[in-house]
């Protein structure tokens, strides 16, 4: 079983991206973090050997992104308001073609391109496997068609993306779905100045 790849990036423009960066290094420096954080992880996706693809915002920027970023992958816009709405459209995309599916933000510049791989290998004998990040929320999510289609209302929904207890949570109602759960080991994402020196940016 080879799992699809979705990414998920934005088009970088300055005062639209790295919002919270840019308030102490300002919108140009941020932007061109997350112009590197897309970069690498780009190439971490292409070297994951996996079928890639990209889940990007606004609406009607694909051409502008695809030429930036030379992406040659599948691009598809994201739907939703909320960030669990999102995803839980890009599982269902990916879902109608593969019998699994992980899903990466572009916020893990200095992720590891094994732990993809390993995430493949887990979703052979489980519904769920996470990677858990240290801000409290996750780098990675993957999901069975099986999984999705059980638990995708219990996971996507009412939770506080973005906030202390995304992981905590999501963990807390795969339990409550009886779902399969591996995770990855702890990673980081360049939310500030600080995690982007981390990450040589």
């Amino acid at each position: 079983m080879t799992p699809a790849l979705g990414v998920f990036m934005r088009e970088p423009v300055a005062g639209k991206v790295k919002t919270r960066m840019a308030r102490k290094i300002g919108r140009t420096r941020a932007c061109a973090v997350y112009v590197e954080c897309v970069r690498r992880t780009l190439r971490t996706a292409s070297r994951s050997g996996l079928p890639v693809r990209i889940f990007y915002t606004p609406a009607g920027s694909a051409e502008r992104i695809r030429d930036r970023f030379q992406i040659s992958f599948d691009m598809t816009a994201q739907k939703g308001r909320s960030l669990g709405a999102r995803m839980r459209r890009a599982f269902e995309v990916l879902l109608k073609k593969y019998t699994a599916a992980i899903l990466i933000g572009s916020d893990s510049p200095t992720l590891p391109v094994r732990f993809i791989g390993r995430a493949g290998r887990m979703l052979r004998t489980n519904d769920l496997v996470l990677g858990p990040s240290e801000d409290g929320g996750y780098y990675l999510i993957g999901l069975t068609r099986r999984a999705y289609r059980r638990s995708a209302h219990v996971l996507f929904s009412r939770i506080q993306w973005g906030g202390p207890r995304v992981f905590r949570d999501t963990i807390s109602r795969a339990q409550r779905a009886r779902l399969r759960v591996e995770m990855l080991p702890l990673w980081f994402d360049v939310d500030t100045p600080e995690d982007a020196r981390r990450a040589g940016i």
